[in-house]
């Protein structure tokens, strides 16, 4: 697992195991957890950014890990398993300081997956298949079973949300980046819901999160495929910028 910076810098590793990956950033941005497999289950790491000091175990479950996600506040971790059964899923909620007990979060028969936590650290947002396709669902945090509402509609995949907790951003049907537009003042509700720009020709993976928003909204990150061969790709890290002037350019 390495770091780089976006405006040119070389690349820097971070970690040294055998199976790094999944990195998140925590969100004061000094640390950055991943997870590394072993024949125990998933562990949870967090190494320093500047990449001073070794690796910590910030939580161990007895099935593998595949995703990761932090609280607003950096006192949580949420994991999405794998339980080996058609691919299956649930989320578990695991403090990173303290009581490190494991707490269900979304746990079901159905698959569950790409947890995000809102900057402020109310609401869990996520996928689930329960209605036979893959829609986007929102939860209280961390108490998750004091409501349930769905947010997208005809399909939708990795939610990420907004700096502000505003808006939630998603992958809907048809490859489409669509935002939708949450208030949070007396409970949860969406307001409104609106298409930003096609996104199918990026890599979007349905078992991980497939992009990630700037601080201030401006700029996408996503991974695009680049053809190195009669029949290789590898995917190009590709930054969207200024996608909102675009788009008011396109509508005049």
């Amino acid at each position: 697992m390495s770091l780089k910076q976006l405006s040119g810098g070389v690349f820097s590793r971070l970690s040294f195991g055998g199976q790094d990956r999944r990195p998140v950033w925590s969100p004061d941005g000094k640390t950055v957890a991943f997870v590394r497999d072993s024949t125990n289950g998933g562990g949870v790491y967090g190494v320093a950014a500047d990449g001073g000091g070794a690796a910590r175990l910030l939580a161990q479950l007895k099935v593998p890990v595949q995703e990761v996600a932090w609280s607003g506040d950096g006192r949580w971790l949420v994991l999405r398993t794998d339980n080996g059964t058609a691919g299956a899923g649930d989320l578990i909620g695991v403090r990173v300081d303290g009581d490190t007990a494991q707490v269900p979060l979304v746990t079901s028969r159905f698959t569950e997956m790409h947890p995000a936590v809102s900057p402020d650290g109310r609401w869990l947002a996520y996928i689930s298949n329960e209605t036979g396709a893959n829609e986007v669902y929102v939860r209280p945090f961390p108490n998750s079973s004091a409501g349930r509402w769905q947010v997208s509609n005809g399909g939708g995949m990795s939610p990420v949300w907004s700096r502000d907790t505003r808006e939630l951003f998603f992958v809907g049907s048809g490859g489409r980046l669509m935002s939708a537009d949450v208030r949070t003042d007396n409970g949860f509700e969406v307001t409104g819901a609106r298409t930003l720009f096609d996104v199918s020709g990026y890599a979007l993976d349905l078992y991980h999160q497939s992009f990630a928003v700037s601080p201030d909204g401006s700029d996408f990150l996503f991974l695009r495929p680049r053809a190195t061969g009669a029949s290789v790709t590898r995917p190009a890290v590709v930054t969207v910028q200024h996608w909102l002037t675009d788009l008011k350019g396109r509508l005049k």
